[in-house]
Order: structure tokens, then sequence, then C-alpha cells
């Protein structure tokens, strides 16, 4: 199970917290895994930007998060054209 939905233009900006109850999950656009994040830290952080993947072209993407471990926690994402 994860997060998946369909953005127009751009590629997003994911901002999360950081903290002990969470986990690692893969960030896949178009089908294609651009990498994975890790939300697991000592002590809990604030959100900030935990990955930011700059221009994905025109139209619309799909965009999947799919968890690797642990807890899967968004707060929001920026898409900027």
């Amino acid at each position: 199970m994860g997060i998946f939905g369909l953005i127009p233009f751009g590629c997003p900006n994911l901002w999360s917290p950081q903290g002990p109850k969470f986990g690692r999950y893969e960030l896949i656009l178009d089908g294609r895994k651009l990498g994975e994040i890790n939300l697991h830290a000592e002590e809990e952080q604030p959100s900030k930007i935990v990955y930011a993947c700059g221009d994905g072209g025109d139209g619309y993407h799909a965009l999947a998060l799919r968890p690797a471990d642990g807890r899967l926690v968004v707060d929001s994402l920026d898409v900027l054209n």
C-alpha cells in the first residue's frame, strides 16, 4: 500500500517531518524509480523538503510513494511550473 496521485506539470517537492516512528519509502514518477527517502531519525524533526526532483516536463504525471519499511508520512507536495 502507498500513496498515488496524478499531478499536473513539473515534479513535486515533497515535505515531511522525520522521527523515530517513520521509515523509508520509494518515490516513483511515471513508473520510474527516482529514489528512496528515509524519514527515520532518532528525534522528531519538523517538516522540511525531503525530495526535490526539478522539472518533470509538461503534462500530467503519475506519482507513487511505496513504503519500504515503517510508517509513511507526507505533509505536502509543492508542484511548480
